[in-house]
Order: C-alpha cells, then sequence, then structure tokens
C-alpha cells in the first residue's frame, strides 16, 4: 500500500508539470460571411446608359439569396446569382445628389442569414432642380385643404414637393398625386367659371394653379413667380455700422401662403409682406417683363433693424372683406 501511495503520489506530481495533451479532433465548419460588395462604378450619374453590375464574394454554403434596393430612387435591380445582380439607371432622374442604397442577404441550410448593404452616390447631370413624374423632394406635409366632388369628401395635402388627393373614407384609397416645383406651403381651393382649382404657394417658386376638377387626375396649369422690391432700406450690420440707402429686391419672393375672394388673389411673401392681383391673371398666364406674376397692390410688412428682415407675412385669413395677416 505504502507503494501503491508513492505511485499515486508521483503520477499526480507528474500530471501537474507534464499535463497530458490530447489530440483536437473538432474541426470548425466554414461560417457563412459576405466577405465583399462592391459595384462596377464607384458612383452612377444621372440616365446613365451603361448597366451597373454588383459583384459579391462570400464564405460558407447558401442555399438562398436575396438582391434588394432599401434606400434612394427606386432603380429595376437583375439579380444573377448569390454573387451578381445588375441596375438600370437609365431613366434615373434626381434632382440633387442622392445615394442608392443595395442589400444582399444570404441564408445557409441552418437557417442563419448574413446581410451586407452597399451604397452607390448619385450624381444629377445638374444641380438645377428638373422635376419629373417621379421626382420628389421632402417628405413632410405642410398643407391640407378639403372640398366636395360629384358629392363625395376629398382631401388635397402635400408630402414635399408631391400634392396628393385621396377620398375622405373609412377604406382607405390610393391617393393620386403631382409634383410641383417648389415645396409646398399652403393650398386654397376655389371654384373658377365652373371648374375646381386649387391655389398653391410654392415658396420661391411662387404660386401654383392646379386643376383639380377631376381629382384623379389633376393637372398642373400654371407657376407662376413673384417679385418685389424694397428701396431705400436702413439697417446695422453686424460691426455695427448703419447702412443708408440700401436696395432689396428679388424675383423669387417666397410666397407662403395663399387666399381668394373669386376674384382677386392676396399672396403673403415672408420677405416682403402682402401682395395683391386679379385671379384671371394666373388663369390667363400674364407676366411681367422678368416673368413674373403682375401685382396690382402691395403692402409692405418687413421691417429691418439688423441685416436680417423680421415681420413678412407667414400666413392669410380672409374673412368677409378684411384680411387678416399674423
Amino acid at each position: 500500500m505504502k507503494t501503491n501511495g508513492i505511485l499515486l503520489s508521483l503520477w499526480i506530481i507528474g500530471m501537474l508539470i507534464f499535463p497530458m495533451i490530447l489530440p483536437l479532433s473538432i474541426q470548425a465548419a466554414d461560417e457563412l460571411a459576405i466577405t465583399s460588395l462592391n459595384s462596377s462604378l464607384s458612383r452612377i450619374d444621372e440616365r446613365a446608359e451603361l448597366p451597373v453590375t454588383l459583384v459579391a464574394a462570400f464564405s460558407g454554403t447558401p442555399t438562398a439569396f436575396e438582391w434588394t434596393q432599401v434606400a434612394g430612387p427606386k432603380v429595376p435591380l437583375t439579380a444573377v446569382s448569390a454573387t451578381s445582380a445588375t441596375i438600370d439607371a437609365s431613366a434615373l432622374e434626381v434632382a440633387a445628389e442622392c445615394e442608392l442604397v443595395f442589400r444582399l442577404t444570404l441564408t445557409d441550410g441552418a437557417g442563419v442569414t448574413v446581410s451586407r448593404d452597399l451604397i452607390l452616390p448619385v450624381q444629377p447631370l445638374d444641380m438645377i432642380p428638373m422635376l419629373g413624374d417621379h421626382v420628389q423632394i421632402g417628405g413632410s406635409s405642410t398643407a391640407v385643404a378639403r372640398f366636395v366632388h360629384n358629392g363625395a369628401e376629398w382631401c388635397l395635402f402635400n408630402v414635399g414637393t408631391a400634392l396628393k388627393a385621396t377620398p375622405v373614407a373609412l377604406n382607405p384609397q390610393p391617393a393620386r398625386q403631382i409634383t410641383l416645383p417648389g415645396f409646398i406651403q399652403d393650398v386654397a381651393i376655389l371654384t373658377y367659371n365652373g371648374g375646381s382649382y386649387a391655389l398653391v404657394a410654392l415658396g420661391g417658386a411662387g404660386v401654383a394653379l392646379v386643376d383639380i376638377s377631376d381629382p384623379a387626375a389633376m393637372t398642373l396649369l400654371n407657376v407662376a413667380p413673384v417679385n418685389y422690391r424694397l428701396e431705400n432700406v436702413t439697417y446695422a450690420e453686424g460691426g455695427g455700422s448703419i447702412l443708408y440707402g440700401n436696395l432689396i429686391e428679388s424675383v423669387k419672393a417666397p410666397i407662403v401662403a395663399v387666399a381668394t375672394d373669386g376674384t382677386s388673389l392676396f399672396l403673403a411673401d415672408a420677405d416682403y409682406g402682402i401682395h395683391k392681383t386679379a385671379l384671371s391673371r394666373l388663369f390667363n398666364n400674364e407676366r411681367e417683363a422678368d416673368g413674373t406674376l403682375p401685382i396690382d397692390l402691395e403692402r409692405t410688412t418687413v421691417q429691418y433693424a439688423g441685416e436680417r428682415p423680421w415681420g413678412g407675412a407667414q400666413a392669410l385669413k380672409l374673412y368677409g372683406d378684411r384680411l387678416f395677416v399674423p
């Protein structure tokens, strides 16, 4: 027994000094992963004629794949394989620089899913907004107006530069829309010569006239910019000096609200005040020599103390023969 005890002690000491090394018999399988995702072009130009190829590389063995576009103006996307897809930007129209984002998703036999995104910048042909049927800028709603068409109540509203019309009903229906060349600030509905129309304030783009006699097929009839001119303006510049006799003018007055009594058109100008003109001038597309809408009367509400004006008209409310301007 003593000998066995000595041997046991020596075995324990040996294990502490020289631990057993067992061979590792388990080998990790290749994990599913997308190792790269690239494009044949680093940037897409508006209305690019040549197709753009997306190329991916991965490890592991996917059993399913999916190519999708997750952001940016929609373009045709064709999946060729798990490692390749093509996009067609020949009909792509943009008003400013933006990005297209594409995603590759792979799934293996165990249900493990991996994804990777590719961002492609888009460069417009020019930086002047040229809004087409499928180009919209902005995503906020800033104007709402309700009206009756064929006994049913309809609603006009905007999403950025898009003017939308939809019936007011419990069951949602698709909204019809047209895109206007400016951010929509205000909408007023009127009946004129038997037709139904919308007057739309478009900020620096001026005022728009839209035929809504058939709200399911709205038609843009006219867009007229508005000018203003302020003479002999006195203000103090940032350094404290008082500047006299300044001329401040523009042919892109920021029109933020509209109102009408059926004969006259009133426009709220955030940089000037109030403009009044005959409604017929807008319907007849009359213009000044500088291309702006002729104005019959106007009143300045804006004031200068420093370099930035204050007091410009922000809204209009016509009540009887009185015009209220907050």
